[in-house]
């Protein structure tokens, strides 16, 4: 049986080369190490939050360095990330973060107030959490403690959810 998912590859190419660009996004430059480091501080945060391995978590992200930060970091700790259009409307955004189950929705400060309408219909006892992008994110990245407890083997049953339609 296989027993590598994305994150435990990029974890070993942040290993094997710690300070070469893995991220190149305009004039922002994020190495592999910084990347895999982030990564798993975001992990640790979605643990913190109550997440398991297996819960969704929703990406409403343009192509920022983030989106491979969210991404990597769900799968880290077994969490399954969930590909958002940031184009989508509020009725589309509530259609796949509900349909989903997301827990937790990570998105830019351009697209909340979409984001927060689509989130406020879910009829579920509970509503993902919102993260936005910028220093509400990084806040949470450095709030964390990384340690063996947000260590996980990856697992070749990991998911990526990847809606498309709109």
């Amino acid at each position: 049986m296989v027993t590598w998912n994305f994150a435990a590859v990029w974890d070993a190419v942040a290993a094997e080369v710690p300070d070469r660009d893995a991220v190149v996004c305009g004039e922002r430059r994020v190495s592999w190490g910084e990347l895999s480091e982030r990564a798993h501080r975001f992990g640790a945060w979605l643990l913190e939050q109550g997440l398991h391995a297996g819960d969704k978590v929703a990406l409403d992200l343009p192509n920022v360095p983030e989106y491979i930060e969210v991404f990597y970091g769900a799968l880290v700790v077994g969490c399954v990330p969930v590909n958002v259009n940031y184009r989508y409307t509020a009725d589309e955004v509530h259609q796949l973060v509900d349909d989903s189950d997301a827990k937790v929705v990570v998105h830019t400060a351009d697209v909340a107030s979409t984001v927060a309408r689509a989130v406020k219909r879910i009829q579920k006892k509970w509503r993902p959490k919102l993260l936005e992008v910028g220093e509400p994110y990084e806040q949470a990245l450095a709030g964390v403690t990384l340690g063996p407890e947000n260590e996980r083997p990856p697992s070749p049953d990991d998911l990526i959810f990847i809606y498309t339609g709109g």
